[in-house]
């Protein structure tokens, strides 16, 4: 998922991403994991954000736009796991 402004996805060779995985049954879900449920943002699967695995990649490694979140209450519980991985208020 890319989490990273636009102005700067547009000036930039490079993204700031958190990696998704599909959720497996009995999987606890930690703190700094949101779960999206299938459907939402075009997943096929529901899913969790790593949003304790934050990184930079390259715009190259990027193979296909699968959807977008749109959803504000997600959105949010996504920034605020974020903010509680990287400490800020």
């Amino acid at each position: 998922m890319v989490v990273s402004n636009e102005d700067f996805n547009q000036l930039m060779p490079v993204v700031t991403v958190l990696p998704l995985t599909s959720l497996k049954s009995g999987r606890k879900i930690y703190p700094g994991e949101v779960l999206l449920r299938k459907g939402e943002a075009n997943l096929g699967v529901d899913s969790l954000v790593l949003a304790h695995q934050i990184r930079t990649i390259s715009k190259r490694r990027l193979r296909k736009d699968i959807g977008s979140l749109d959803a504000p209450g997600s959105q949010r519980q996504i920034e605020n796991a974020v903010k509680l991985h990287l400490d800020l208020p």
